[in-house]
């Protein structure tokens, strides 16, 4: 839905834009011109930018939001295909601050672009189907010391204490 609103902002942005330009262009050329319309030209010219402003601002926040929602769409392409992934990481690889990288993350779990969780213990985000694939690994079966983050299949498990690698 968010496509069509912003096909449709664009749209009549660039509708008033013309129109703008339309009466520009007829208002000077009544001025040039000359004769009795002469008089008229001036207001004309000058109410065309009531046409003009509006259809630009329109543009622009259509280009905006266009901008914005290919970062989403990024960003849950990105994060579907790591299947864990930090917030620095995520913000590294689309050259955007780590606040911005999250808000946009948010936005994707609330579109349904994507699903998952933090890991809260390594500030991680996880995909949904991680969570399924994920090894139970809580104690280093070595030395007994807590692991610090969750293992996901595929991974392999380092202990941080004994650097057991376990997976």
């Amino acid at each position: 839905m968010g496509k069509l609103k912003n096909r449709v902002t664009k749209f009549f942005g660039y509708g008033l834009l013309f129109f703008g330009i339309f009466l520009l262009v007829l208002g000077i050329a009544m001025s040039v011109e000359g004769g009795k319309d002469a008089e008229s030209g001036p207001p004309i010219a000058i109410s065309s930018l009531a046409f003009i402003i509006p259809g630009g601002v329109m543009i622009f926040l259509a280009r905006h939001a266009r901008k914005k929602q290919d970062l989403v769409e990024s960003i849950a392409s990105i994060v579907k295909t790591y299947r864990r992934i930090s917030l620095t990481t995520l913000s590294e690889k689309l050259s955007i601050p780590i606040p911005e990288a999250g808000n946009l993350l948010m936005i994707a779990v609330s579109r349904n672009l994507v699903k998952g969780n933090f890991d809260r213990t390594t500030d991680e985000f996880f995909t949904e189907d991680a969570k399924t694939q994920r090894l139970e690994f809580k104690f280093c079966p070595n030395c007994g010391g807590p692991l610090d983050r969750v293992y996901l299949e595929g991974e392999t498990v380092k202990c941080p204490r004994c650097g057991l690698l376990v997976g």
